[in-house]
Parts: structure tokens; C-alpha cells; sequence
């Protein structure tokens, strides 16, 4: 995470660099087999919105860019946006970010995470 920290400078977002907002690390979060297609993941992601709002105004995720299905979860159910990569262990990383607080209300949860 000290690497991911370390590029928060150069990393932008609605152009401001990431370590000009107040931000927090979000995840991961696993969620065992049996509860997936629930939307457990799609809950507690607008809980953490709601309960964070006002304390921070950034989250920041770090997701495997082989995990092409929690990219496409959290980038097309959760709006997570991907705004660079991130090397480490020889494993490739998307970084993501979104606003704290700007959800007014939880979407639909039945479909899958």
C-alpha cells in the first residue's frame, strides 16, 4: 500500500491530485461463493458511503487486473473509475476511485456480487 500511497501526487481525479482529497483505502472484499448474487457487496459499499460521507471524500481500491469480474462489478454496478495502474509482485493492478457521499440513495441490489 506504501507504493500506492506514493503515486497519490500523480494521480488525478476530476483534476486534483489524489493527495489533495481526504481519501480512504476501500476493500477488499471477499464474499464467499454461497452469498455471491445477493448484493451483499452492492449493501455494504452504500452503507460505507453513507456512514463515511462528510469524513472523506475520496475512496481508493486496488483491484487485480485478472479479476475481470470484480473490474466489471465495481466499475459498472458500484461506478468506480479506473484512473491508473499499479505494478507490484508482478501482478498488475487497476487503481480506483469514488466520491464519498454524492450516492443519494442505494440502486437496485438484486443483481450479482
Amino acid at each position: 500500500m506504501q507504493e500506492i500511497i506514493a503515486l497519490l501526487p500523480q494521480l488525478h481525479y476530476r483534476q486534483r491530485a489524489l493527495a489533495a482529497y481526504s481519501w480512504f483505502f476501500y476493500g477488499p472484499v471477499l464474499v464467499q461463493p454461497a452469498y455471491r448474487g445477493l448484493g451483499l457487496l452492492q449493501q455494504l459499499f452504500w452503507a460505507s458511503q453513507q456512514t463515511l460521507a462528510g469524513q472523506y471524500e475520496l475512496g481508493i481500491a486496488f483491484i487485480a487486473k485478472e479479476n475481470a469480474s470484480s473490474l466489471r462489478l465495481h466499475t459498472h454496478k458500484l461506478g468506480l473509475e479506473v484512473i491508473g495502474e499499479h505494478v507490484f509482485g508482478g501482478n498488475t493492478y487497476a487503481l480506483l476511485v469514488f466520491p464519498v457521499g454524492e450516492a443519494e440513495a442505494m440502486p437496485n441490489t438484486s443483481t450479482s456480487g
